[in-house]
């Protein structure tokens, strides 16, 4: 169901979707890190965890992070369309941007 925004877009559940993949992306940096960590890196990164999943906040450190886990973790089961459109709903999740173009759900009123 679309609900109306006070700046005049309509949020649909595919932007929440959209935003959700972005926060995925995270999330996969995070974990990937986690387990080779030890000690109280792993404790920074399970701390950083729990801010985003708490709290929807994403340290500096934790999204240069991420960037890097996209840009060298090969994805062999994904096409490169798939790769731009995680990385396009990571910026959005991050930075919402004023321009809607590569967003689904997301359609002026």
């Amino acid at each position: 169901m679309a609900k109306p925004a006070a700046d005049g877009y309509v949020i649909r559940e595919e932007y929440r979707d959209f935003l959700h993949i972005g926060a995925v992306c995270v999330m996969d940096a995070l974990h990937y890190a986690r387990r080779a960590a030890e000690g109280a890196e792993r404790l920074r990164l399970r701390e950083a965890l729990a801010a985003l999943e708490d709290r929807h906040e994403v340290a500096d450190w934790v999204v240069d992070l991420t960037h890097a886990h996209l840009a060298t973790t090969p994805d062999a089961h994904s096409p490169d369309g798939a790769r731009a459109f995680r990385r396009r709903a990571l910026q959005e999740f991050l930075t919402p941007s004023t321009s809607t173009e590569g967003v689904p759900g997301l359609a002026t009123a």
